[in-house]
Parts: structure tokens; C-alpha cells; sequence
């Protein structure tokens, strides 16, 4: 999924999973939300805003801030022969696109189980803060080679279907129903990448509480990541719970 958003008077398109540059901001480091979005979309469903979609809300983490080659600014007048001379950095932020979404597509859903944006954005936060965001910092502010960034990519892939699978149980807490012995397996792309997501789901009779295991392996040329994460949905209210979320080896 892609969105077209405004900030600083410029426009940005970014897809999930993206680190994109944009203006300085207020924000210097954390999360960030990002409302002015003038389109968004996934495959050949795309939504145009009238100039902003309503409800459209793109949340990001800011990983850290860089600042351009320094610029050269030199006044002369002539009659005068007035010389000024002065130097420019621009300041740039590094964004970290963790989730596109329509608040609109969640409204609708006004019986049990109703999951609200403010909740998908926690998980979301919790998510990258504990397994993106070092790693893009790393990537972006060191000099590492080329196999360590294409381990970022993959573990960022990795999320990427561990985060869509959250945001799916989280509109239906009935996504799913498979048992662990035969769990349900589909593909999410990450830009180049690519990630194995896979799901089930087990009943707590005692607690009557529905048990997710969510796995999201993720390939980046040659390097495969895996991140393995569970949570608790009560099965009336459909209140979600994050249980556990780590990396994994991959046997």
C-alpha cells in the first residue's frame, strides 16, 4: 500500500515499510502522524482526496535527522561593491512509514469486535520500537556492507506481514480459524522484498479468548528473517492483546 501525503509545504509518496526523507519537522525523534493525505492506494485501488481523503491518517517513526551538503549563498551589488557571503544546511528527518490507513474502513465496523485507529497505531509504535527502528538507525548512520542492509531489509519485511496480519485481526477478530497444524499462508510485498506471513489461531475456553500466532518471515536477496509474535482477542468485544513479539532463527 502507497500513500501521497503533505508536510512542509511539499508532497512525499511512500509505501509501507519506506524510509523516506522529508522537511524538519517539530518532531525530532518518535512517532509521527501525517493527516493531509491526497491519495493513497493498493494495486488498482486507488482513493483520490478532494484535495485530502477524509479519515486518512499515515503514521511514520522518525529515526533520526541529517543535514545536507553545505550551500553557498553570495550577494554582490556592483555600485557598491557590497559582497555578502553565507553558508546553508538544509535539515532533513528520516521517516520510517509504518502504516497507512483509512479510519473511515474501521468506522464502519460499529458491532463487536470494533478495533479503533488509536490502538492500530499503538501496535504499530510498539512494533517498530522494538524491532525496526535500531536497525534502520544502524543502517542509516553507519557505513555497513552490503549483506547487513539486505538483513534490515528482510527483518523489515519480516514486520511488514507481522504488522498487516495485527491490522487484519484487528478489523475481524474472525480473520482466521486454522489450527497451528495447518496454519493460513499468504504473501505481502515490501517495495523489492517480500514476506511469508502466516497465521492461526487456538480458543482459550477458560478465559474465552481467542490465541494468535502470527509469523512473518522475510526475504531480502539473499537474507530471510523471521518474527514471530502472539496475541490474546477476547472472542465478544474483540479487545486485542499483544502477548510476546521476537525474532526468530530460521532452521
Amino acid at each position: 500500500m502507497f500513500a501521497i501525503f503533505e508536510t512542509g509545504g511539499k508532497q512525499y509518496k511512500a509505501f509501507v515499510g519506506d524510509v523516506v526523507e522529508i522537511e524538519k519537522i517539530s518532531v525530532s525523534e518518535g512517532d509521527v502522524f501525517f493527516d493531509k493525505v491526497l491519495a493513497r492506494g493498493e494495486g488498482s485501488d486507488i482513493k483520490i482526496g478532494t484535495p485530502y481523503i477524509n479519515g486518512a491518517v499515515v503514521s511514520g517513526k522518525v529515526l533520526g535527522e541529517k543535514r545536507d551538503k553545505k550551500k553557498i549563498v553570495f550577494h554582490f551589488k556592483s555600485k557598491t561593491r557590497r559582497r555578502t557571503l553565507k553558508g546553508h544546511r538544509q535539515v532533513t528527518h528520516l521517516s520510517f512509514f509504518v502504516m497507512i490507513l483509512l479510519m473511515s474502513i474501521l468506522q464502519r465496523r460499529k458491532m463487536r469486535g470494533q478495533m479503533t485507529l488509536p490502538f492500530i497505531l499503538l501496535v504499530s509504535g510498539i512494533i517498530v520500537e522494538i524491532s525496526i527502528a535500531g536497525s534502520f538507525v544502524a543502517y542509516f548512520l553507519s557505513t555497513s556492507g552490503y549483506g547487513e542492509r539486505l538483513s534490515v531489509r528482510a527483518n523489515a519485511a519480516a514486520n511488514s506481514g507481522v504488522r498487516d496480519a495485527m491490522v487484519r485481526i484487528a478489523q475481524n477478530k474472525e480473520f482466521v480459524s486454522n489450527l497451528c497444524s495447518d496454519p493460513y499462508s499468504y504473501p505481502v510485498l515490501v517495495g523489492d522484498d517480500a514476506s511469508s506471513v502466516s497465521v492461526c489461531r487456538i480458543t482459550d475456553e477458560a478465559s474465552n479468548k481467542y490465541v494468535f500466532s502470527i509469523e512473518g518471515i522475510g526475504y531480502a536477496g539473499s537474507r530471510q528473517k523471521k518474527i514471530f509474535a502472539q496475541a490474546l482477542v477476547d472472542s465478544i468485544t474483540g479487545h486485542i492483546q499483544i502477548e510476546s513479539i521476537s525474532e526468530q532463527k530460521i532452521e
